[in-house]
């Protein structure tokens, strides 16, 4: 009986670490697919920063999200951005501008990680309407998950 007891112990140990491991690859695989498709400002050299800010501080728009200034030089971005409701668009400026994981702004906002995938994953769809980007046209939006 104690055997049966220890031996089923040892395989929950196991089935846990093997989930465990799985998730953290599976973070590791999504963290790796947005690094190739977006360069957020936090990532960038001194050097890609000034060059990207060195253009005249009239032709950024800011916003102002959770205490950080965030500058968008893009006019229809911009645009599109304001089209946002305030969460989405909160979430949107601390994500892509920021740097905020999902996990940061969840317990901003004090509500599940998955909700904030969500509400980005809508927010991108919103955006690529407005800019004019259909998933029929330009292929599917992908928003990634932390």
């Amino acid at each position: 009986m104690e055997k049966d007891n220890i031996k089923a112990q040892h395989s929950f140990d196991a089935y846990c670490k093997k989930i465990i491991i799985n998730q953290a690859k599976d973070i590791w695989r999504s963290e790796k697919r947005i690094r190739k498709k977006f360069k957020l400002f936090s990532g960038m050299s001194a050097q890609e920063l000034e060059q990207a800010l060195s253009e005249s501080p009239e032709e950024f728009s800011t916003f102002i999200v959770s205490g950080f200034k965030v500058l968008v030089h893009d006019f229809l971005l911009v645009e599109a951005i304001r089209q946002l409701d305030g969460k989405k668009k909160t979430i949107i400026l601390l994500y892509y501008f920021v740097g905020y994981k999902d996990a940061e702004i969840a317990r901003l906002f004090k509500i599940s990680r998955s909700a904030v995938q969500k509400h980005r994953a809508e927010a991108i769809k919103d955006l690529a309407e407005h800019l004019g980007e259909s998933d029929e046209s330009k292929g599917n939006v992908d928003v990634g998950n932390d």
